[in-house]
């Protein structure tokens, strides 16, 4: 691994801890402000919202000659906002409006962070390394932001509500540090790079590719149903399962362990390329069923365990499926396949939070769960057979 592949992948972990401690205080904070689940899932639908220009960001991303400049940015520009943030926090409480407008912001850093990523790892992994750079940026990102930044996160929490901010604005200037020198990077671009597509004209590729479209099919499926449980985590952990501040980042932050797990076994696991079909379709029906079960418990332990296992099915599918999509993307358009099935996770979550709002608050938490994992297990086993034979038949 190449000294500035270490130095991305420090950076991801880094921002990601942030972002993880952050996401926590944002659920706790909108838990103080108010008892409302439909105000509540506006927080997490606002932090979704800026990827809908994803596309225009990702077309940006592909054809700058320096991408590692767009990281730097990125960080600079998050680091900023959750400055004035943790200044207001510190003097009062947030109402619902200003946590919209600070989730917003956060997401647009995140989004842009996130095309220019596509471009500098795929510069600096070879095609050979490509799945094993996916898995560990996976279980780099997710260390930080499921485990280790909600674990400390919570507890933080009750040393001073602005702490997890404070928190957070520093590991993106760290991280904006690291990634300096890939700044001056510019990429190895033997031809001039075409004309970019439109969004219509991208979009159009992957649905008619016959792996593409099917892993666009199944992303899109799963991220919406991950938008209605996260809505309505807060909600859940807190009355449900009648967790405190400190444990319920602590909660979070280790069942996302199982995530951690799975992404740094799939590479090993899949090195051979055998079965990629059961990594993708198996593990998404397993989700659904985790969501299932979790919809009724009131038990800790038990609900523990089941969030692990979803977390795990999580980190398989973010290994095999970004693989999958850059080996059989062009690469001028790896950014901009990589954000539209970004977009796909995101661009829907708003309106999958705003679904949960409304169910958590007429018939309650329970059911949220419940349409969600009713969701994945539909869609997966539609998608099974024909992505099987897709799989085949591209030899993946």
């Amino acid at each position: 691994m190449s000294s500035q592949l270490r130095r991305l992948l420090t950076s991801a972990t880094l921002s990601s801890v942030g972002d993880g401690l952050v996401i926590v205080a944002l659920g706790l904070l909108a838990l103080e402000a108010t008892d409302d689940a439909r105000l509540i899932a506006l927080v997490f639908a606002a932090e979704r919202l800026p990827w809908l220009l994803g596309q225009v960001i990702a077309t940006r991303a592909d054809r700058h000659p320096t991408p590692g400049r767009l990281l730097v940015l990125a960080d600079l520009f998050r680091a900023g906002m959750l400055a004035v943030a943790a200044a207001t926090v510190a003097t009062s409480e947030p109402p619902i409006p200003v946590l919209v407008v600070l989730a917003a912001a956060l997401g647009f850093g995140t989004m842009v962070h996130g095309a220019a990523r596509h471009v500098v790892l795929a510069e600096l992994a070879d095609s050979a390394s490509l799945a094993k750079a996916n898995g560990y940026l996976g279980a780099a990102e997710g260390l930080g932001y499921a485990a280790v930044g909600p674990a400390i996160g919570g507890v933080i929490y009750s040393f001073g509500r602005a702490v997890p901010l404070v928190g957070d604005a520093l590991s993106f200037l760290f991280s904006a540090v690291l990634t300096r020198p890939l700044a001056r990077r510019r990429r190895n671009v033997d031809a001039p790079v075409p004309a970019a597509p439109n969004t219509r004209g991208v979009i159009g590729s992957v649905v008619r590719h016959p792996l593409l479209g099917l892993l666009f099919a199944q992303i899109m499926a799963l991220g919406f149903a991950q938008s209605i449980v996260l809505a309505v985590t807060p909600i859940f952990l807190r009355e449900q399962l009648g967790l405190s501040d400190g444990s319920y980042g602590l909660f979070l932050g280790f069942a996302a362990v199982g995530g951690l797990t799975t992404g740094v076994l799939t590479p090993h696991l899949w090195s051979t390329r055998r079965h990629t079909h059961r990594f993708l379709s198996g593990a998404s029906i397993v989700a659904g069923l985790c969501y299932l079960a979790l919809a009724g418990q009131r038990a800790v332990v038990p609900a523990f365990l089941l969030l692990f296992v979803f977390d795990g099915t999580v980190g398989t599918i973010g290994t095999v499926l970004p693989t999958l999509r850059l080996e059989h993307s062009r690469p001028d358009r790896r950014a901009r396949v990589g954000a539209l099935f970004s977009q796909a996770v995101l661009a829907g979550q708003p309106i999958g939070a705003i679904l949960a709002g409304v169910i958590a608050q007429t018939y309650g938490v329970r059911r949220a769960f419940e349409v969600a994992g009713i969701l994945i297990l539909i869609v997966s086993t539609v998608i099974t057979w024909p992505l099987r034979r897709a799989i085949r038949a591209a030899g993946a």
